[in-house]
């Protein structure tokens, strides 16, 4: 059985730097937290027919980083989000122009920018747009004709948009998007089916749980000492295993 050995990390999954540290299901990370240092857990059962064990070796109580070594990270973030809310602000005072019925190009002119027209935008086509970003897709296909938008733009950036207008597509578009969802549809299918299947098959033949050979599998001592008697266990102690 595979082990490894990973830390430290946050209740929260992460890693020294903030990053997620990746492989750490909900109940493992459970798990552990609730060990003290140098508690090893019982073997669990992951699902899908995979165990774990934890060990813990040592906690490390939570600390703030000097100010020093954070000040220009936090310089940084402070910078971009004031950017960010100023670019905001000035892109919703645009907007307002425009519902109070000033034209789109003469609020555009007046900020010294200019009007883009994307014409025939569907969900089809919509990620193949560079123009686009995800966030002003969202913002287009929820708004109704005639409504103003602001959206962050797929650079660092607000864009003000407006729907002139939405067409029903013809039958033979439909059909065509629908046989294009086909595919994602049916492999859903299947897969719900063969979990289905899966946890039935568990249940009607029973399976039973060996704890002892599976903690003495990765090198832990057995919760039944009788389990251990004539033999030895490995001389380390995986700290994780999955």
């Amino acid at each position: 059985m595979p082990t490894a050995t990973i830390g430290p990390v946050s209740q929260g999954g992460r890693d020294l730097t903030g990053q997620p540290v990746q492989g750490l299901s909900p109940k493992l990370m459970e798990t552990a937290w609730a060990l003290p240092a140098g508690g090893e857990s019982e073997v669990e059962d992951a699902g899908n027919g995979e165990f774990f064990a934890v060990r813990v070796e040592k906690i490390q109580p939570a600390a703030l980083p000097p100010f020093d070594e954070i000040k220009p990270m936090l310089t940084r973030a402070w910078t971009q989000r004031e950017l960010v809310r100023a670019m905001q602000a000035k892109a919703d005072g645009l907007a307002a122009r425009i519902k109070k019925g000033e034209s789109l190009e003469a609020v555009a002119a007046s900020a010294g920018s200019s009007v883009v027209q994307v014409p025939g935008i569907d969900r089809r086509n919509a990620g193949q747009n560079q123009t686009l970003s995800q966030d002003m897709l969202a913002k287009l296909f929820t708004s109704r004709t005639g409504d103003v938008f602001t959206a962050q733009n797929s650079h660092f950036g607000f864009v003000v948009g407006k729907l002139e207008a939405v067409h029903v597509p013809d039958a033979a578009t439909l059909a065509q998007t629908s046989e294009q969802l086909r595919p994602q549809m049916s492999s859903g299918f299947v897969r719900e089916l063969g979990e289905s299947a899966h946890t039935a098959a568990r249940r009607e033949i029973k399976v039973t749980i060996d704890a002892n050979k599976a903690r003495e599998a990765i090198g832990l001592e057995p919760i039944d000492p009788k389990a251990a008697a004539g033999k030895t266990t490995a001389p380390g102690k995986a700290p994780l295993a999955k």
